[in-house]
């Protein structure tokens, strides 16, 4: 279990201190704590918050990057997919795709693709490498043209000339797999705390020997002295360089990602992929009952702080979503959610900052030594599907600077938070079912998909609870214990963690007042909230549901 103790940050000199809890820092925590080293973290929000909170839910090996030629990369994704697959099944499972072919000589035609197809399936020869046969993904299929408007009927007919069935993989909760990486981390040895800003280095003899840092919550300031210091502040990157005076910043290009939650456009548990007319790719995505659509992909150059989704993101995303599937006539009533974040790249990658979709997604770790300050490291770019292997990387880098025989990394086999005992996932759904026969079966296999294999804590602690099975959701069958056991023991310290980040009971749209609530008196209770706290909460949770009504300077 994760507990926040901010003093401790200062108790020593840390090996390892990682600035930013998103899934790239979550890794690189989890890595380096695993191998012996002695390793903190903070984040100046909460842990996975911005872009670790915004992605399409996939863990994908990137078809589209086939485009470019960049078979290393896609190579490495379907392997890290896998692999995903072995140390979190609970939040990694198998998605179809539905692809559909228009034309025959275009990139979007049959042989095009059918090639694509061959040869996607050609680089993930191991994805069958798997104990578990509800993991392994079956291949593609080519389907016909009567079999594709079988499956998704609105699609437009013109020119359809039949399309693919192929499989990549889907995370119920982005930002619960990232907690469970933080919780390995913690199991591990890690110190953790969120709501914990950077706003100052110390620098001397050219290194960097450690941070200042301020709780946010208690306005306390920390000076946390570390061997290595690894920038892992994704949109925020640059920007924390900016803090150390004399360090030249890296400019980074900020990439703006929108989706919208509308109701349901595809009857069958199928992904529909389509292609825009300015050759980027468009996602219909089967989640909790409804669909997800993303993403866009266009440059930012506003202050990371600063970023909102706005009235006219969303009007946009309808309106290409309309254009390649008319008969859904989507309007602004039938979004029930929306969210958005920014995905960095080094700005050397482009000089055409127009087309951020057309860049590559690797990663980058920059040793500042380069230039002349030893003890820093700044990691870029990378996505779920690779973070763990980034963060192998990063630590066998940070063992090389430490002076250290590096220790072997062990994350690609070892199950993190929330998998194990039981040797295959679908053991542990029938466990439940069988020793909790008074409890919906599907209350518990959400619950076990959002806690794995650790369930059992929290059925226990709704057993001991008055109240602890009430249900909250509107949607799904989330549970009052969620609420107690999100701040008891994953520092959830406001309603939109918990709203967003420990349980998913926000993430289909606002609840219902009498929902919303309930929540907030558990919270208020636990955590000793006020009037004044606890409407400062609602307002917090409102402002996520408001879009800035103008469009705003991207």
């Amino acid at each position: 279990m994760m507990q926040r103790r901010p003093e401790q940050l200062a108790s020593k000199t840390w090996d390892v201190l990682i600035i930013g809890g998103g899934i790239t820092g979550a890794c690189i925590a989890w890595d380096a704590a695993q191998r012996g080293l002695s390793v903190a973290l903070v984040d100046k929000a909460d842990f996975s918050h911005a872009t670790s909170a915004a992605p399409s839910k996939l863990i994908h090996g990137g078809l589209r990057y086939l485009k470019n030629l960049e078979f290393g990369l896609v190579r490495e994704s379907l392997q890290e997919r896998r692999v995903m697959e072995v140390i979190a099944p609970h939040q990694v499972v198998p998605l179809p795709f539905l692809l559909p072919a228009y034309g025959w000589r275009t990139q979007g035609g049959l042989p095009m693709l059918g090639a694509a197809m061959l040869l996607y399936e050609g680089l993930s020869y191991d994805k069958g490498w798997l104990e578990e046969e509800a993991q392994k993904l079956p291949g593609f299929k080519a389907l016909s043209r009567k079999l594709v408007l079988n499956i998704a009927p609105g699609l437009p007919q013109k020119g359809l000339n039949g399309g693919f069935i192929y499989y990549d993989c889907q995370m119920l909760s982005p930002e619960r797999l990232t907690l469970d990486f933080l919780l390995s981390a913690a199991e591990a040895g890690a110190t953790l705390c969120n709501y914990a800003e950077v706003i100052d280095f110390e620098v001397s003899d050219a290194c960097l020997r450690g941070v200042k840092v301020k709780d946010v919550i208690s306005g306390q300031q920390y000076d946390v002295q570390a061997r290595v210091t690894v920038n892992a502040s994704g949109p925020w990157a640059d920007l924390l360089l900016g803090l150390m005076d004399g360090e030249p910043a890296r400019k980074l290009l900020r990439s703006k990602g929108i989706h919208i939650i509308t109701r349901r456009l595809v009857e069958t548990d199928c992904a529909l992929t389509l292609a825009t007319a300015d050759g980027r790719h468009l996602f219909l995505i089967p989640w909790r009952g409804h669909t997800l659509i993303g993403t866009t992909d266009v440059a930012y150059k506003g202050h990371p702080d600063q970023f909102q989704v706005t009235e006219a993101d969303i009007a946009g995303l309808l309106e290409q979503v309309n254009a390649l599937l008319p008969e859904a006539r989507l309007t602004r009533a039938d979004v029930r959610h929306f969210y958005g974040g920014l995905r960095p790249l080094v700005e050397e990658e482009t000089q055409v900052q127009a087309e951020s979709y057309k860049l590559s997604r690797k990663f980058e770790v920059f040793d500042h030594a380069e230039k002349g300050l030893e003890g820093f490291l700044t990691v870029i770019g990378g996505k779920y599907t690779t973070a763990r292997l980034l963060a192998e990387q990063t630590v066998d880098r940070i063992y090389s600077k430490l002076g250290l025989a590096s220790v072997a990394c062990q994350t690609a086999q070892l199950p993190i938070w929330g998998s194990g005992p039981h040797r295959h996932y679908s053991d542990l759904e029938a466990s439940l079912r069988k020793n909790n026969p008074l409890i919906d079966p599907a209350q518990l296999v959400l619950l076990a998909r959002h806690y794995g294999q650790r369930v059992g804590k929290l059925l226990d602690l709704a057993k001991q609870t008055p109240g602890g099975f009430q249900r909250l959701g509107q949607h799904e069958p989330e549970i009052a214990a969620q609420v107690l056991y999100g701040i008891r023991h994953e520092m959830a310290l406001t309603l939109s963690d918990i709203l967003f980040r420990r349980t998913g009971l926000g993430t289909l749209g606002p609840l219902p007042a009498e929902q919303l609530q309930a929540i907030i008196d558990l919270m208020a209770a636990e955590l000793g909230w006020d009037a004044q706290r606890t409407e400062a909460e609602r307002v917090a949770v409102q402002r996520v549901y408001t879009p800035l009504s103008e469009a705003v300077s991207a």
